[in-house]
């Protein structure tokens, strides 16, 4: 495992984060030999997620990206310390190449490139996907990458995937585990003033369209890695590692099976956001200036609720 220790400038800002956002975590049992149609359980550790030791069936964390993506890198350190595994993880691929995107703006900040390659981040594609799982290694994966990261306004925890389902034909194709991933707090901690269609229609728009001309669109072409400009306010990060779904009975010249597990995928990474909304309403320290007062005064990260038994959020959003 890479020493947890920042050797650089983005990885100490991330640590920083970690303390301003005080994410918690909870996670889903599987419930039932096969995880479908019996009683599942939520807990307030990674500890129900499927094994991670060596010859574990390979998993595919799948999630939706919260603005900024700050959320990748409190997953990877969760799993990390709490399973002992340095996860794959999937990052759009200018990121990996140590340059200011939007040069002369600082962006990414220095050390990202080095940061990502130690905590195990390859460029996002088929290929390097299909290479992992063929490896056996776990990998995290937001289908809708930078689009999800630089959302307009009006789009809060929308997703914004493929209409093509090949994560899941990669993932049964490896035998592999999908768990569904919801955040929340991200999408919340964020005051727009303009967004990106707004920037590239003002008096700056050339400016930035000449910085990002030569960079893949994070979602397809006419879209442009372009962040919106506003102010933060830090909102607590909740996660939740849904209800793993295996892939092992799906046939993958099958395109209605593996469209099914697809939707089930999305339906369970939105009701998994709705779960957690529940929590953070019983959460005392959802605020910003309690959370902080208690965590000064007692040198550790606040409390989070435990969670309560809820009906399976996956069949509500089907």
């Amino acid at each position: 495992l890479p020493t947890p220790t920042p050797q650089n400038l983005f990885e100490v800002w991330t640590r920083e984060m970690q303390k301003l956002f005080s994410p918690v975590f909870y996670a889903t049992s599987a419930g039932g030999a096969a995880g479908h149609g019996a009683a599942s359980r939520v807990s307030r550790t990674l500890e129900a997620m499927p094994p991670m030791g060596t010859g574990s069936r390979p998993l595919l964390f799948v999630g939706n990206h919260q603005l900024y993506g700050f959320d990748a890198a409190f997953l990877i350190d969760e799993i990390m310390r709490e399973r002992g595994v340095c996860i794959t993880s999937l990052a759009y691929p200018p990121l990996l190449e140590g340059k200011f995107l939007l040069k002369p703006l600082p962006l990414p900040l220095p050390g990202t490139a080095e940061a990502f390659k130690r905590f195990g981040a390859v460029p996002t594609s088929a290929r390097n996907l299909f290479r992992a799982l063929s490896r056996g290694e776990h990998v995290l994966l937001f289908p809708g990458g930078g689009r999800e990261v630089f959302k307009r306004k009006g789009e809060h925890y929308t997703l914004f995937w493929p209409q093509q389902p090949e994560l899941v034909r990669l993932a049964a194709r490896f035998n592999a585990t999908i768990v569904p991933v919801s955040g929340l707090g991200g999408d919340d901690s964020f005051r727009f003033l303009v967004d990106t269609e707004e920037i590239l229609k003002s008096p700056l728009g050339g400016f930035f369209k000449a910085r990002t001309a030569h960079l893949p669109a994070p979602a397809g072409e006419g879209d442009v890695f372009v962040p919106p400009l506003g102010v933060f306010f830090p909102e607590r990060y909740y996660f939740l590692f849904g209800r793993p779904i295996p892939t092992e009975t799906v046939d993958t010249r099958d395109e209605a099976a593996v469209q099914r597990v697809y939707d089930e995928v999305r339906a369970s990474v939105y009701g998994g956001i709705d779960t957690l909304r529940e929590i953070r309403e019983r959460d005392p320290y959802a605020g910003f200036v309690r959370r902080i007062s208690w965590e000064i005064a007692n040198g550790i990260r606040a409390p989070a609720p435990e969670p309560r038994e809820h009906a399976d959020e996956c069949k509500r959003h089907s």
